[in-house]
């Protein structure tokens, strides 16, 4: 800028030092005309220079004002770098504001990344997390907990929470952390269409050290404990149940050994039926504690199965031939309608087989005299299907969905009397998994029942090779 006001002084003083050495030479009169003449020649010289220089520098300024504007509006400024930089204030104040503009785009850059890692961590949580401002007005909701209670973030986000979910124990959670500031615990149930789901809730309130109560945020992190609380149920039934199963026959042991030792030993025929009574009590421990074994090594992944290539009509048959006599006993018609080429699946024989058993059991158990049941075997579609078939009592339809669960009898006292363990079908639906198949029952009360074992069919052509992957335990 300095040197566009020297040039412009220097062209005057040009135009003035000719008037006087004008004057100095001519007449008056003649002198006189001469320095107006001059003067106005100073004075345009002036006025160009001027122009020209004023353009130039507008041409400097438009830029950096376009920056500022742009800087104002808080959008990363863009100044175009001079094809020769001039180290005057105008050059100065452009550098200063194109540095401005880069460490402003760095910024940007480095908030947009922060932003989106956050907005990742958020998605990728497990847990629902809610934020709320010092007023219970939403600020932020994550995908997790969009699922779990079904909001929103358009619907969520700028209104107060009690607005969105009508809970009162978590309304008075969010309002006791609002109100004392303190970190704070609570179980809550929701309840849904799909039934109550429950959820442990950490309330906690975050704000900067330099800050007021006005950028005071509560942080609320809800952890789905639905399930563990299933397990937690469940575990607690078993429990329960297996006490009772153990407590039943152990205490008929006893009553019966006090008997004997107050001397019903004395006399042999009462003697006889109490040890006859007392051995069936003990046979049906033993048969709840191998059956307890099993299940725990099926579930537990420790059973070593064996995979081998398994004639399933043949082993059907087989399985009939052992459980005829108890047939024969019961003067029920067992028949097996296996009329189809072999079928092999890749199975452990020795579980199959303990499956069969189990459903042929079953029938047999729940059939009266007279009564009839049947196996099929038939080919589906890359499926083997087995059907156990009985004209037995039936199962309520109500029940029909738990028959599967560990220790669920319909009907308790005649299953205990018949010996049952109550784990027999949760054995069958464990191993049959196992296999990567299904097992299904239809039944209508007083017309019997039908369990379906669905087994995936395997080609024997490809199994012809195939050897024992484990030793059974």
């Amino acid at each position: 800028m300095r040197n566009r006001l020297a040039t412009v002084y220097a062209a005057t003083g040009a135009g003035i030092g000719a008037a006087s050495f004008a004057l100095s030479q001519g007449g008056a009169a003649f002198g006189g005309r001469w320095w107006l003449a001059s003067l106005g020649m100073a004075m345009g010289a002036g006025g160009v220079v001027g122009w020209v220089g004023g353009r130039r520098m507008t041409a400097r300024i438009a830029p950096i004002a376009t920056a500022a504007a742009q800087l104002a509006e808080g959008r990363p400024p863009h100044v175009a770098h001079e094809r020769s930089p001039r180290r005057d204030e105008l050059g100065l104040l452009a550098s200063s504001i194109q540095e401005m503009a880069v460490g402003m785009e760095r910024r940007i850059a480095a908030v947009a990344e922060d932003r989106t890692r956050f907005a990742a961590v958020l998605s990728g949580m497990v847990e629902g997390v809610l934020v709320l401002d010092r007023l219970g007005r939403v600020l932020l909701v994550n995908p997790a907990l969009e699922q779990m209670l079904g909001c929103r973030p358009d619907e969520a986000i700028g209104h107060r929470w009690i607005e969105i979910v009508r809970q009162h124990d978590l309304n008075e959670l969010i309002a006791a952390v609002l109100t004392s500031g303190e970190p704070k615990t609570a179980e809550v149930v929701v309840d849904e269409l799909n039934g109550p789901r429950t959820f442990a809730v950490q309330g906690s309130v975050a704000r900067r050290p330099d800050a007021g109560d006005a950028e005071r945020r509560s942080v609320f992190v809800f952890h789905d404990v639905t399930a563990l609380k299933r397990l937690e149920r469940v575990r607690s039934d078993f429990i329960a149940n297996v006490s009772h199963e153990l407590r039943t026959p152990l205490t008929s042991i006893i009553g019966y050994l006090e008997a004997l030792l107050d001397g019903a030993h004395e006399e042999p025929r009462q003697r006889e039926e109490f040890l006859q009574i007392m051995k069936t009590h003990a046979d049906r421990l033993n048969a709840l504690v191998n059956d307890l074994l099993q299940l725990s090594q099926i579930e537990s992944g420790q059973y070593q199965w064996r995979r081998d290539s398994i004639d399933v009509v043949e082993l059907v048959r087989r399985s009939v031939g052992l459980v005829a006599p108890l047939a024969q006993r019961r003067q029920i018609t067992l028949r097996c309608e296996g009329k189809t080429p072999p079928l092999h699946v890749i199975a452990d024989a020795e579980k199959l087989t303990q499956v069969l058993l189990n459903l042929l059991d079953n029938a047999l158990k729940y059939t009266e005299e007279g009564g009839q049941v049947d196996v099929e075997v038939e080919a589906g579609q890359g499926v083997t299907v087995i059907r156990v078939r009985d004209t037995g009592i039936g199962i309520p339809s109500s029940d029909q969905q738990r028959i599967f669960e560990r220790f669920y009898r319909v009907d308790r006292a005649r299953s205990r009397a018949l010996g049952g363990t109550g784990l027999g079908l949760s054995i069958v639906k464990h191993i049959v998994e196992a296999h990567g198949g299904t097992v299904a029952v239809e039944s209508r009360l007083g017309a019997g029942s039908t369990f379906r074992v669905t087994l995936p069919t395997q080609p024997h052509t490809e199994l012809s090779g195939r050897r024992s992957s484990g030793a059974g335990t």
